[in-house]
């Protein structure tokens, strides 16, 4: 009877545990929503306050700024996004431009000169 006592004490205390590891998660769960969110109100509504409506639209110009990353962050979530669709040339062109490292390579050589 007492070996139960122990086992259900351990598993008390385990649930306890995982419990509060939770609320943690949850905490900071929300706190990276909530920077998610502010982040991407921040361009992504500039976009649509531009007249860029559509996922694809906010794409092509997301694109023409790969070295600022906050551009690359909102790129990331507009994907991430499964409620947008995307058309296959925008898809095409995305991933080109993402495989390119000649913007990148420009942008950090230049950051690389001014130091």
């Amino acid at each position: 009877m007492n070996e139960n006592s122990n086992q259900s004490e351990s598993h008390s205390h385990n649930t306890v545990s995982a419990l509060e590891n939770l609320e943690i998660d949850n905490s900071i769960s929300y706190k990276q929503a909530l920077h998610v969110k502010t982040s991407r109100h921040s361009i992504l509504l500039k976009l649509e306050e531009d007249g860029f409506i559509t996922p694809d639209e906010k794409v092509k110009e997301l694109i023409k700024e790969l070295t600022g990353i906050k551009y690359l962050f909102n790129l990331k979530l507009l994907f991430e996004d499964l409620q947008n669709e995307f058309s296959n040339q925008v898809l095409i062109d995305s991933l080109f431009a993402l495989a390119d490292p000649a913007p990148f390579n420009l942008y950090y050589s230049k950051e690389e000169l001014s130091r």
